[in-house]
């Protein structure tokens, strides 16, 4: 499977079901916004527990991402149900802890600026008040406001570098019966993406980034239509508006992207059509999907 097939298909694959596509909007929007909403209506002894539901929530939210890698790995054409709350909570924690280490380089980097200029530790504390449960958004925002100069170049270098080893790590967690231990298992991650071709990789990262910006931007132009629109009729719509971001814009890439790095994973592996009348088999080729062929020469059905 090429890029472009990877992107045609996974373009397509997060409105293959609409319910469960909405459902993971819903859970999104929960996620990222109970916290701010009732912890100033709730009473301090309530705060607490909301802090480890949102958590909860937000766990679920990378285990179902999780879940989708995972069974596109195995030719699973459609988004995964929502079971296995366990699974997909144990794996959440995983990806976290695994986007935690990958970033360790940034994190002593922020330390250091802490440490250095006492003054910045305001922005910090309010960059975890905003990114409370999220290590990879807090982690991230804090390099991005706190350090500055050669540090700035040199940790957007190393994101630009790390990120999509990264995110193949997470792959290859998924295709190892989600044992964590193998996303960093560096040697056999650099074999897998040698198999698929480094410069695959990199055009693959380049392309679904812009995808995935574009689809932000188009987020950002819809909400700056409306926006337009309460500044001419004085309406305020914009907490509706981010809702409508975090119910349908979010849970649209996030599903994308998921199914891209799935596929891309498993772009370098043989792939074979096999005949359930005859038994014989046919390797595909580079460029070839499964659509391209209907049946086999006797006649009968092929299963990929």
């Amino acid at each position: 499977m090429n890029i472009k097939q990877i992107v045609r298909d996974s373009l397509r694959y997060p409105l293959l079901d609409w319910k469960k596509f909405l459902f993971f909007g819903i859970l999104i929007v929960i996620s990222e916004t109970s916290l701010n909403y009732f912890t100033n209506i709730l009473s301090n002894i309530s705060i607490p527990l909301l802090v480890v539901i949102n958590f909860i929530l937000i766990v679920l939210v990378d285990g179902y991402y999780f879940k989708i890698v995972k069974l596109s790995l195995n030719n699973v054409l459609k988004p995964p149900e929502f079971d296995d709350w366990k699974f997909m909570f144990i794996n959440g924690v995983k990806i976290s802890f695994v986007y935690i280490i990958y970033l360790i380089p940034l994190i002593l980097i922020i330390i250091s600026f802490l440490i250095l200029f006492p003054s910045t530790i305001v922005t910090a504390i309010k960059i975890i008040e905003y990114h409370p449960l999220s290590a990879g958004k807090m982690i991230q925002y804090m390099f991005w406001y706190l350090t500055g100069g050669i540090w700035s170049y040199i940790g957007t270098l190393y994101l630009i570098i790390v990120y999509p080893i990264m995110n193949v790590a997470v792959a290859h967690m998924a295709c190892h019966d989600s044992k964590i231990g193998t996303a960093f298992k560096f040697r056999e991650i650099f074999n897998k993406i040698d198999e698929i071709g480094w410069k695959d990789l990199v055009i693959w990262y380049i392309v679904v980034e812009i995808i995935v910006f574009a689809i932000s931007m188009m987020g950002y132009l819809i909400r700056l239509f409306f926006v337009v629109m309460v500044l001419q009729f004085g309406i305020n719509i914009n907490p509706i508006l981010g809702i409508l971001e975090l119910l349908i814009i979010v849970p649209y890439y996030a599903m994308f992207f998921a199914r891209a790095l799935a596929l891309f994973y498993i772009s370098g592996d043989q792939k074979y059509l096999i005949c359930e009348k005859c038994g014989g088999y046919y390797e595909l080729q580079s460029g070839e999907s499964p659509e391209d062929f209907q049946e086999c020469e006797c006649g009968g059905k092929l299963k990929y």
